[in-house]
């Protein structure tokens, strides 16, 4: 058996490995003896040059790093303020004896048991300062006393701003402020501004469901806007100041009652889900979208907030939702050139860029460094073969993304480096980047591989036969040794076939019972660096 070990990404070698009892590419040499009279001793004659590379055979490391991977610099934040999180808690009787803060997520992860007594009381009640896991992202919290819990027992959070964040709880009160709602004016407010991003764009197959009693101003709703129909959801283009901001995300108006007028409206209430048959998917939120007015920044009655596409939180600003790697995969190629990208909306300028050495780097906001070069691919507007969808219906939402039919015929020599997959702005800074699993590509780029069935090693007709399928290579060459503990003594190079992804080579007479081992050079995905594992030597029988 012969087992490959196949990479992606920064210049390296990696060795083929397989069982100790298994053939390996192989060659025993026989030693040359001579003879000969006459009185005087003729001089030996030198050495011969080792053949180029043959020290590759007889590295004895794990690794040997041949192009290291250059780490991406961080983006840079200037004056950037620490993040922190200050809750506020009052309970109406006044009795904090026994009552804790459960807080996950963001927030430094407390036992239930032992709990998170407040730091201090103030007029209004307890204060917790609660530690942080992460600068972004949301935490969750409950109070509870054991397992007796505040508001229901429902989970509560916060998405964290940056610099200082304080909020402020009152038992039994669903609704969160952000100022002392002891000393704070009701609220005036009449209009809710939702900015509400999908990934993969499709708003006509989403829509809301309206109710009276949910904090909406029914008397200002837009005619032909159905109220309390569930099989029948409103089209966001139906709201007021609907705009479609780009293919990702729109942007519209939600009339509301305001709490000015009566200090019991709180909140606004309301459910974006699909359309038929799709209508009891609440866009994976099992809660009605809440919005809470104490939460909100008003200015001339009007507020803002940010959702998106199967995030439960409700942001008041505009969340970053961006991601930049150079390793972490999160797209895949579908076929040999359609690619997804989940989580990543439509808009802006996509580019593959490509290195044979591994030596990309890409940072937020910034340019792309380092590559040999890129294509700029197109957003694919038609439909995925059914196939392919159903082999990928794994692959969360986002936007699918075409090689251009011009440069479609490099692709099998761009998957031999490194690739990275880049959205960027009008200004070409990167906004997401990622690299891309490949399977798709590769059984479409080398389907007559399918028909190969002599991988490994075979004997025949005088001479032994090496193969291997490792299309993302860049090259294969096989060591022969006089024994399993001696140096290697010759090396040969493999031939690829670009119709199968095959590299193979073929060495005169019977090789049993000799000893090999096959390293390849190809674009290798580890942190920071690449190296080369070394070659390990199997006899045959």
């Amino acid at each position: 058996m012969i087992s490959t070990k196949k990479c992606s990404f920064a210049s390296c070698v990696v060795a083929l490995r397989s069982g100790a009892a298994s053939v390996f590419m192989a060659m025993a040499l026989a030693a040359c003896g001579g003879g000969g009279g006459g009185s005087t001793a003729p001089a030996p004659d030198p050495a011969p040059a080792p053949p180029a590379g043959l020290d590759v055979g007889n590295e004895t490391g794990f690794q040997k790093i041949l192009s290291a991977q250059p780490a991406s610099p961080a983006a840079s934040t200037p004056g950037a303020a620490t993040t922190t999180l200050t809750v506020h808690y009052r309970r109406t009787a006044g009795d904090y004896t026994g009552w804790q803060l459960h807080h996950w997520n963001a927030a430094a992860a407390v036992e239930w048991n032992a709990g998170r007594n407040a730091d201090a009381t103030d007029s209004f009640g307890a204060v917790y300062n609660v530690p942080l896991a992460a600068q972004t992202g949301s935490v969750g919290y409950l109070f509870h006393k054991g397992d007796d819990k505040d508001h229901g027992g429902a989970d509560q959070s916060w998405v964290l701003k940056p610099g200082a964040n304080e909020i402020w709880r009152v038992q039994g009160d669903s609704a969160t402020y952000t100022a002392n709602p002891l000393s704070s004016a009701a609220p005036d407010i009449t209009t809710v501004r939702v900015h509400y991003k999908r990934f993969g764009g499709n708003f006509s197959g989403w829509g809301l469901h309206l109710w009276g009693g949910s904090g909406l101003d029914t008397a200002r709703v837009p005619a032909g806007a159905s109220i309390g129909d569930w099989p029948n959801p409103v089209a966001f283009s139906k709201m007021t100041n609907y705009a479609a901001v780009n293919a990702g995300e729109v942007v519209f108006d939600l009339p509301v009652l305001n709490p000015k007028d009566d200090a019991s409206r709180k909140s606004l209430e309301f459910i974006i889900h699909g359309v038929s048959p799709n209508q009891d998917n609440k866009d994976g939120r099992s809660d009605n979208i809440r919005v809470d007015f104490g939460a909100l920044a008003i200015k001339s009655q009007l507020a803002e907030v940010w959702l998106v596409q199967g995030d439960a939180s409700v942001y008041p600003s505009a969340p970053d939702t961006r991601s930049v790697s150079t390793t972490d995969a999160k797209a895949y190629w579908l076929t040999s050139k359609l690619i997804q990208w989940p989580q990543v909306d439509a808009g802006g300028t996509f580019k593959l860029y490509h290195s044979a050495t591994a030596q990309i780097t890409a940072v937020k906001d910034g340019k792309v460094a380092g590559a040999d070069g890129s294509i700029t691919l197109d957003r694919f507007t038609g439909t995925v073969p059914s196939a392919v969808a159903t082999r990928f219906k794994f692959i969360g939402s986002g936007v699918v993304l075409a090689v251009k039919d011009a440069d479609a015929t490099q692709l099998a020599e761009l998957h031999k480096k490194q690739l990275l997959l880049v959205q960027e702005d009008a200004s070409g800074n990167v906004q997401n980047a990622t690299s891309a699993q490949t399977p798709g590509a590769l059984d479409d780029l080398y389907a007559a591989a399918a028909n190969v069935n002599d991988l490994g090693v075979k004997i025949a007709s005088g001479q032994t036969t090496f193969k291997l399928w490792a299309p993302t290579a860049q090259k294969v060459t096989v060591f022969t040794y006089d024994s399993g503990t001696g140096e290697a003594k010759t090396i040969d190079a493999l031939a690829f076939d670009a119709a199968t992804g095959v590299w193979s080579v073929s060495k005169a007479g019977d090789l049993s019972g000799s000893t090999t081992a096959s390293p390849s050079r190809c674009s290798c995905a580890v942190p920071a660096s690449c190296a080369t594992s070394s070659p390990t030597r199997i006899r045959s029988a």
